[in-house]
């Protein structure tokens, strides 16, 4: 299964504290060509990705699609407080030159034998 990114995403006034996500997987399909920002919204070219801001919804349940697309490809994390990573993979599976991960207002993460693999391109011939 291919996933977008993964957003978790607090408010500046109630932290998300005290995550650990180990012994994981994350397929990606890699950068896209288009984005989609809300729900039932047309899809539009993708943005550059070194200009983009990922709005604070305050107000609302934060689903993944009211962020629209985001400058990484595998953790989004914002207002977070204690976060650790432990042996998790990050797969793109097309071409991605953004990070795989992207932090705003984080205090204390912790990375251990996590590591983003090589996109996977084909090696067979036809």
């Amino acid at each position: 299964m291919f996933l977008k990114t993964s957003v978790l995403s607090g408010i500046p006034e109630n932290l998300i504290e005290d995550v650990k996500v180990s012994n994981c997987y994350f397929g990606q399909l890699g950068l896209p060509t288009m984005a989609r920002e809300g729900f039932g919204a047309t899809p539009k070219p993708m943005p550059d990705w070194h200009t983009l801001r990922v709005p604070g919804i305050e107000d609302a349940y934060p689903q993944t699609l009211f962020f629209g697309a985001t400058p990484c490809h595998g953790f989004f994390v914002r207002h977070l407080k204690n976060l650790e990573m432990s042996h998790g993979k990050i797969a793109p599976t097309n071409p991605e030159p953004r990070p795989a991960f992207w932090m705003e207002d984080t205090h204390r993460q912790t990375f251990s034998a996590s590591r983003r693999l090589r996109s996977r391109t084909s090696s067979c011939a036809t």
